[in-house]
């Protein structure tokens, strides 16, 4: 059986311009949320990064080389996996395909912009 667990912590959406940056290494050591991903075709890095662990924006620029691309704006993120991956579960459902799909009508019906990517 899959669930959805929702993280409860908001996730920034950042360009990283001069590798990882220490508050993405932060936020892995203390178990919160950060993916990276590359993006082609320029090589780019973006990553989702959790807000707890994001330094002013000032400093984030100048000293980690980070820009968030919507500055202020906050993801929140799911994680659809079998039951004994998650704990503790959040909801309950019987695939986790079916599940993103069922959350991305009720997101539509109830008119929230919402992004789904996978990492």
């Amino acid at each position: 059986e899959a669930v959805v667990q929702i993280l409860p912590e908001p996730v920034a959406q950042v360009t990283l311009l001069k590798g990882i940056p220490e508050c993405a290494l932060q936020a892995l050591q203390a178990g919160g949320f950060c993916s990276i991903v590359q993006d082609s075709p320029n090589g780019s890095l973006t990553a989702w990064i959790s807000r707890t662990h994001l330094p002013k924006a000032l400093k984030l620029m100048e000293r980690e080389g980070v820009q968030e691309i919507d500055p202020g704006l906050s993801w929140r993120v799911a994680r659809f996996a079998p039951q004994s991956l998650l704990q503790p579960m959040i909801n309950k459902a019987t695939s986790s395909s079916a599940t993103a799909a069922t959350l991305s009508t009720l997101l539509n019906q109830a008119n929230v912009r919402a992004n789904f990517c996978s990492s």
